[in-house]
């Protein structure tokens, strides 16, 4: 038994130093490809969910225009109905309506026949 002086360390020799080195360089490989495969699959899934909400914008982007269609045709017909509101208020309006649907006629008016029939 070989006795140390206090305060010395423990001289390993070169065959203990390169399984040491072969230890760490092995826990390093693992470390880095633990890190490259959790790399990985952020990435795939960092672009499948970029293509899931790009895809899910398009069709936003698309019942947006749909409903701005819709919303302009309205507005059209909104506005068409006014017109015919107040044209409906008209005595011209009365007039051709009663003429139409009653056969109605001002005292002194004659209706001419065409005999024509297309």
């Amino acid at each position: 038994m070989a006795v140390r002086a206090a305060g010395k360390k423990k001289n390993k020799g070169p065959a203990m130093r390169a399984m040491s080195r072969r230890k760490v360089n092995r826990k390093a490989r693992f470390v880095n490809t633990m890190l490259l495969i959790l790399l990985l699959v952020f990435s795939g899934t960092f672009f499948a969910v970029i293509a899931t909400l790009t895809e899910e914008r398009e069709e936003l982007l698309a019942r947006i225009e749909d409903v701005n269609d819709s919303i302009n045709e309205e507005n059209l017909r909104t506005s068409r109905l006014e017109e015919k509101k107040i044209r409906s208020h008209t005595r011209e309006f009365v007039e051709e309506k009663a003429r139409e649907t009653y056969g109605l006629l001002y005292d002194g008016e004659i209706i001419f026949i065409n005999g024509d029939k297309d």
